[in-house]
């Protein structure tokens, strides 16, 4: 296991591959089933939005910022290698039993920017030593810069939590799992 200092926390990064039945059948932690919808299309040309300003013009191949995955954020790659994902907290360091959010941008192993017309994106959190996972259930939406936002994450005690980035596309999830220290 690699271990890395991010946003003022210990952190670590694993991954593992899985189907979405074996995901259906995990009893441990909230995680959607593969059947949810996923969310309703974005019609119209794409808009560049940067948090908390007004939308400004962007053509399909402008998606996201002229930075590389590591510049935007914490990198971890799937267990099976078919994704890489990066992301960053809107708080720093992530706070103790507060709400809290995650911007996450999803890539193939090539580079190429995923959107939730490609992938379905879902979080969860879990503290493997106390079997037990947050007490919120986070929500994904997609942006129209490309980024995933994810609002409602709640780290509510201290100790080693566990990040779940679960990627399903064609009935198959892939897993990245970011450990954190509180």
């Amino acid at each position: 296991m690699r271990w890395m200092a991010w946003l003022g926390v210990v952190a670590s990064t694993s991954a593992f591959s899985c189907s979405s039945a074996d995901l259906e059948r995990d009893q441990g932690s909230a995680v959607f089933p593969a059947s949810d919808p996923p969310p309703p299309p974005v019609e119209g040309p794409p808009q560049a939005t940067a948090l908390g300003s007004s939308p400004i013009s962007a053509d399909a191949t402008s998606l996201l910022p002229a930075v590389s995955l590591e510049e935007f954020g914490q990198v971890v790659s799937t267990a099976m290698g078919h994704y890489r994902l990066s992301y960053r907290s809107n708080v720093q360091p992530i706070p103790m039993n507060e709400i809290f959010g995650l911007e996450v941008w999803v890539t193939d192993a090539d580079g190429n920017t995923l959107t939730d017309q490609d992938v379905n994106l879902r979080i969860d959190a879990d503290m493997p030593a106390h079997r037990h996972g947050m007490n919120t259930r986070p929500e994904v939406v997609f942006q129209e810069d490309g980024t995933f936002l994810v609002d409602g994450m709640l780290f509510h005690m201290p100790g080693a939590w566990e990040i779940y980035f679960d990627l399903e596309r064609s009935g198959r999830v892939e897993r990245g799992v970011v450990g954190v220290d509180l």
